[in-house]
């Protein structure tokens, strides 16, 4: 198994392992909104693959705006920092395409 050394000292395995959590997040993201439309249900069975214009959710964008954040302060994570990032990324850029109900009410009481 891992270690917590192992990774510190070994940068490509750490990037490898980033992308992969990153890549599997998206994948499990992306067939979980499918496996909830009855079209994809009702066409494919259990969702074991990707069909058409399939995309991921908020969550997805959520954790790596939240990897973007914890990189940028280099680990010291603050309200400040939090809010800070938000506002840019969320408020000032949008996320209204593919956007939960949740997320736009967390940025409507971020501009409140």
């Amino acid at each position: 198994m891992l270690t917590r050394a192992d990774l510190i000292q070994n940068e490509s395995l750490r990037l490898s392992k980033a992308l992969g959590c990153f890549g599997g997040l998206a994948v499990g993201d992306t067939m979980g909104e499918l496996a909830r439309s009855d079209f994809y249900r009702e066409r494919y069975g259990v969702i074991t693959n990707l069909y058409g214009s399939t995309q991921s959710t908020d969550d997805t964008e959520f954790a790596v705006l939240t990897a973007k954040i914890v990189i940028a302060c280099g680990g010291h994570l603050t309200d400040e920092v939090v809010y800070e990032h938000w506002m840019k990324y969320v408020v000032e850029d949008g996320i209204r395409d593919r956007s939960g109900i949740v997320s736009l009410g967390a940025r409507q009481n971020l501009i409140r």
